[in-house]
């Protein structure tokens, strides 16, 4: 195809860049042609029907708050749909694969929730928890297919499985992020795995 302007991408973004050029009279006699890999526009918006269920479920954005003025600002311009209050009802939580139905969240100045947290893991804040989750999940990682790879250069990946061996498995002693080098975390976080799986496929 001949065009003179590309916009890879036919979600909010680039459906937006492809307006906005639109609007703009340098581009008014240019070919703008938006391509996307999947058969529909709308990218991360998404709104599917739950088989089975009576339910329609939200695969990615969903939501704005009114203090978002510059999209609602938008929406207003491009005469869309009014916007719907959210609300929604829920029967209780899942938390570490138990359903607990609703409860009081509060008993006036503690929080209830049963986290049903580890005897080592009491007591820390959620930056903590995070940090300790990330470590104990960075000791099961390895390094596969990098030894030929540019961000390999100049690093042992042998002494880089040590490093991440020799991560303790309490709470962190040591600031995860001054633990490894920069081309250390490429490497991690490129070519790591954690049973065979690479880490860009693990949920955060």
């Amino acid at each position: 195809m001949s065009v003179d302007v590309a916009v890879i991408g036919a979600g909010p973004a680039g459906l937006y860049t492809a307006w906005r050029l639109l609007q703009d009279p340098q581009f008014e006699n240019q070919r703008i042609c938006i391509f996307d890999a999947a058969n529909r526009i709308g990218g991360r918006v998404l709104t599917v029907a739950v088989p089975e269920f009576p339910y329609v479920a939200e695969l990615g954005a969903m939501r704005y708050l009114e203090a978002q003025i510059l999209i609602s600002g938008l929406i207003e311009k491009l005469g869309l749909s009014p916007a719907a209050k959210f609300h929604f009802e829920s029967e209780g939580y899942v938390l570490r694969g138990k359903f607990i139905k609703q409860f009081k969240a509060t008993d006036g100045e503690h929080t209830v929730i049963p986290y049903d947290l580890l005897a080592d893991e009491k007591g820390m804040d959620p930056f903590e928890l995070i940090a300790l989750a990330i470590q104990r999940a960075l000791r099961d990682v390895t390094i596969h297919d990098a030894a030929d790879k540019e961000e390999a250069q100049a690093v042992s990946i042998s002494s880089l499985h040590d490093k991440l061996r020799s991560l303790s498995n309490d709470a962190p002693e040591e600031q995860l992020v001054e633990k490894f080098s920069g081309k250390e975390w490429r490497l991690i976080k490129r070519f790591g795995k954690i049973d065979h799986a690479p880490l860009h496929t693990i949920g955060f």
